[in-house]
């Protein structure tokens, strides 16, 4: 008797003789997604609801019943321990990171601006640079603090 719900699924899948490539077509799931449910490989899964809605829509393909598949999947993810859900990591950008002050960062701007601006683009763009690092400092530094006291 099969184990797991991938073996399960396999199994039935072969029975019925269903070639796991009609299930791709049909129900637009990767290949090597439906790969990865038959061998329990849930890592190369995208995770989360994504597992539950692949399984949900290869078991309801080959006429096995959707809810016991999903039942079995979560079972079987509770006593591995596992977090069906790749952790996040964000890829916008943050101020936590970088030490520079938002004095270097006017300076930095007002030398480019002078060497690509006319003079009076140049004071009318220092003039703005000024105002907006004088408005934002106070904010700028009290979020860096903040976020180091988050981290401690």
């Amino acid at each position: 008797m099969a184990e797991s719900i991938g073996e399960k699924l396999r199994l039935a899948r072969e029975t019925r003789g269903i070639a796991l490539r009609d299930i791709s077509e049909q129900t637009r799931i990767s290949m090597r997604y439906l790969e990865a449910i038959e061998t329990d490989d849930y890592r190369r899964l995208p995770g989360g609801i994504f597992n539950r809605s692949f399984i949900r829509a290869y078991a309801k393909f080959i006429g096995y019943d959707e809810q016991e598949a999903i039942d079995e999947y979560a079972r079987e993810q509770e006593s591995n321990n596992e977090v069906a859900v790749k952790p996040y990591k964000s890829l916008v950008y943050t101020d936590t990171g970088g030490s520079r002050s938002p004095l270097a960062t006017l300076l930095l701007a007002v030398i480019i601006l002078g060497e690509t601006a006319n003079p009076i683009q140049y004071v009318g763009g220092a003039l703005i640079l000024a105002s907006v690092v004088l408005l934002e400092g106070p904010g700028w530094r009290a979020s860096r603090v903040l976020a180091q006291a988050a981290r401690e």
